[in-house]
């Protein structure tokens, strides 16, 4: 089904992904990357604005910050945590 179609952007094979395990369960490590580049990758996503670099993100209705209803929406204040 795949035959003949370019790899994956960071593909790699299932034998890097297991010696990377084997590799990290002797180092005691809690997260894996494989292949690395993605660490440094992700780090990266973490510290940028959501949605950064989306010309469209001007197009898109603001969120409400709160799902959760007002003290005058619940019923008068029947919420145990209020």
């Amino acid at each position: 089904m795949t035959a003949g179609m370019k790899a994956a952007p960071f593909a790699v094979e299932s034998s890097s992904v297991a010696e990377a395990i084997v590799k990290g369960l002797e180092t005691g490590a809690l997260t894996v990357w494989v292949p690395p580049v993605l660490r440094a990758l992700f780090a990266l996503m973490r510290v940028l604005p959501h949605g950064f670099g989306d010309e469209s993100q001007a197009e898109r209705p603001a969120i409400a910050a709160s799902t959760r209803p007002h003290r005058c929406d619940s019923g008068g204040g029947s919420d145990p945590l209020e």
